[in-house]
């Protein structure tokens, strides 16, 4: 099974970035059998050098076309787009499996099973919200905030890029569409 780990970052999250890498490196068993990207759109030469001193085997990469989210509010505001990020992982055709883990997560327990081909899904992600747990578990009209911070893909979702196109639309439709204060 090929596997990649994708994370995303900037100068800002840079440490925490090499710490991230860091800490899946001591307590991630199968960390050598992975490939690892990370996507920005602005990190200094100086942090690609911390973060490779870290991880020698990370590839750094500006994604190919960012260009369809740009002018859409985000949770964080209408200038970090840098939250899209993450949907590089669904571009990862060549893989079977892709895993993304936010810059602001540690692993503190090895987390290898993941990549298990035991494990049989098209995608896993963990969400939260302060209100997840008191309300029914399927949320027909979906979250008003996502926390994208933990995905495990499967082949199906990132053959032919299928998943990632539709992700994008998504996102190109939702710059135009707005709903009392929020986009959707």
């Amino acid at each position: 099974m090929k596997k990649l780990i994708v994370t995303t970052t900037d100068d800002k999250f840079a440490p925490g970035c090499a710490v991230l890498l860091y800490s899946l490196q001591k307590n991630m068993k199968d960390f050598h059998e992975c490939d690892v990207k990370i996507f920005y759109t602005s990190l200094s030469q100086s942090n690609k050098d911390m973060i490779k001193s870290v991880c020698p085997k990370v590839t750094i990469q500006e994604p190919e076309d960012f260009d369809y989210c740009k002018g859409i509010k985000t949770l964080y505001g209408e200038d970090n787009q840098d939250t899209y990020l993450c949907l590089e992982s669904f571009k990862q055709s060549e893989y079977d499996r892709v895993a993304y883990i936010d810059t602001d997560i540690l692993c503190i327990s090895d987390i290898s099973y993941i990549f298990s081909d035991k494990l049989d899904y098209g995608m896993m992600a963990c969400a939260g919200t302060k209100a997840l747990n008191e309300r029914e578990k399927y949320h027909p009209h979906g979250f008003s905030k996502f926390n994208a911070g933990f995905m495990v893909i499967g082949k199906e979702n990132l053959a032919k890029n299928r998943t990632y196109n539709k992700l994008i639309n998504i996102v190109k439709e939702a710059s135009t569409t707005k709903s009392n204060d929020e986009y959707k």
